[in-house]
């Protein structure tokens, strides 16, 4: 998924940071793009069937963080299963096919 986000991200003639967050807290986000100071989305991959609340504590963390500047959260699951109220995980080629 992280060379197929580069891969896309290539094409933009804005560049798009790809970073990992991760806080001293261990608040976590696989995936971070960044678009200079306009907007940040976060990316969660997880090998599950399920996915559970605190799965998405670090998407959450993110949001809080970049307050004004946080546009889209995702989690892609190996599973099918729909995580908490704020985030819906979808299996990733669901994301592709859309």
């Amino acid at each position: 998924m992280l060379q197929e986000l580069r891969r896309q991200a290539s094409w933009r003639p804005d560049p798009i940071e790809i970073l990992h967050y991760r806080d001293r807290d261990d608040f976590e986000v696989d995936v971070v793009l960044e678009l200079g100071s306009a907007a940040v989305a976060g990316i969660e991959v997880k090998a599950a069937a399920t996915v559970v609340e605190r799965d998405f504590r670090g998407l959450r963390k993110l949001s809080d963080t970049y307050t004004g500047r946080h546009v889209f959260s995702a989690s892609f699951v190996t599973g099918s299963q729909p995580g908490g109220a704020e985030f819906e995980a979808a299996e990733p080629h669901a994301a592709r096919d859309s």
